[in-house]
């Protein structure tokens, strides 16, 4: 496995592929590549991805200085600190969508009742979205994030979203609040730090990255449980929070959910290990076969939850663009995973693991829906 491969993109152009984790981490880190979209050079994966989503022209999207300086706006919301102190809040919540489960009758759709709902609950507390539009960002969130999808209808999603949000932020300038999108109105948009596409392309970003990629582990963190009993019976059992840390560690390395998101194009030219990346030349980043890099994960390919370890994995990106929300994501999976394995011991998928629908051509890997069932009497 070479690591480092030029390839021919959808559009007919030549573009690098990094699955190398040592490689992956050093070119994401390197100054001398731009996160910045419409680079003539930024690779894409298909004609859905190549649609400027309002996403791509966030901060996720910009380099430093600008996004150093957009980041910092909203950093303190998503620190370790506040992740923790969010922790009994989720455990209400996830208490409350497993009561909510209980009460109905199996099977019943675990994407809908509980992989989704959690997420998209608390991101709407932390940001200040109104619960009972959530249905509403979903699914153009869905819209945004189909690779396979026409470019029409990716930009329709992109607007319909853009369009609501402004909206919000809209009613919050002047209305004092302690979620995110009132104080970016009120303390960055009302000073002139931020415009306010700025302040709409934020809230759309932090929308779109507190909930999908979360939601999908949930989901795929209980299928790779399910696939190996022996696993889920030490996360269920454990009463351990650095063991069930660890677990959650080692589910996000074995079952990436991040596909080929991650590109970057080249500002000069850059040599690694005797490969020339020419400047204007585009990089993808495959974290699933960087995260599977047998140099880095002996038995990569072996989910052992007990396992720590030799580096960390890069589910949540590396370098300066590190996932501003990875530690409310591992919060959310620390306590949802646990709680659902523990209320529902005997929590089966209604269909073979192996024939679970999974997202056409996917940039974040999840299951279309996902049918469960348990037995009755031990789920009261």
């Amino acid at each position: 496995m070479d690591g480092l491969t030029e390839v021919t993109l959808w559009d007919g152009r030549r573009a690098w592929v990094a699955t190398r984790i040592d490689y992956v981490r050093r070119l994401l880190a390197d100054r001398r590549f731009s996160a910045v979209w419409d680079h003539p050079g930024m690779p894409t994966i298909s004609e859905g991805t190549s649609a400027p989503t309002p996403t791509r022209s966030s901060l996720l999207r910009m380099d430093d200085p600008e996004h150093a300086r957009l980041r910092r706006m909203i950093a303190r919301d998503f620190t370790a600190r506040r992740a923790r102190e969010m922790r009994p809040r989720i455990e209400e919540v996830c208490g409350g969508l497993l009561d909510a489960m209980a009460r109905r009758e199996p099977p019943v759709d675990l994407v809908a009742a509980y992989a989704q709902a959690l997420p998209s609950l608390i991101a709407c507390e932390i940001l200040g979205v109104p619960t009972e539009d959530s249905d509403f960002f979903q699914s153009r969130v869905r819209g945004m994030m189909t690779p396979n999808a026409s470019r029409e209808d990716t930009l329709a999603a992109g607007r319909d979203l853009m369009g609501y949000l402004g909206e919000l932020v809209g009613r919050k300038r002047g209305v004092p609040g302690e979620d995110t999108y009132s104080r970016l109105a009120n303390t960055y948009l009302a000073n002139g730090e931020l415009t306010e596409s700025e302040c709409v392309t934020m809230a759309v970003l932090l929308l779109v990255g507190s909930y999908d990629t979360t939601a999908s582990m949930i989901t795929m963190g209980y299928l790779a449980l399910a696939a190996h009993p022996d696993q889920l019976a030490l996360v269920r059992d454990s009463e351990d929070p650095a063991f069930v840390g660890n677990a959650v560690e080692n589910l996000l390395r074995y079952m990436t959910v991040i596909e080929n998101n991650l590109n970057r194009v080249a500002l000069d030219d850059v040599e690694i290990d005797g490969h020339l990346i020419r400047a204007g030349e585009g990089v993808v980043f495959n974290i699933p076969a960087a995260n599977r890099d047998p140099r880095a994960f002996p038995a990569a390919g072996v989910l052992d939850v007990s396992r720590v370890e030799p580096q960390e994995h890069l589910s949540f990106g590396a370098g300066p663009h590190v996932c501003l929300g990875r530690h409310l994501a591992r919060v959310e999976l620390q306590v949802a995973l646990p709680m659902l394995l523990r209320r529902f011991p005997t929590l089966r998928p209604v269909e073979k693991i192996s024939d679970v629908r999974l997202r056409e051509n996917p940039i974040i890997v999840s299951a279309v829906e996902l049918p469960v069932t348990w037995q009755e009497a031990t789920a009261s």
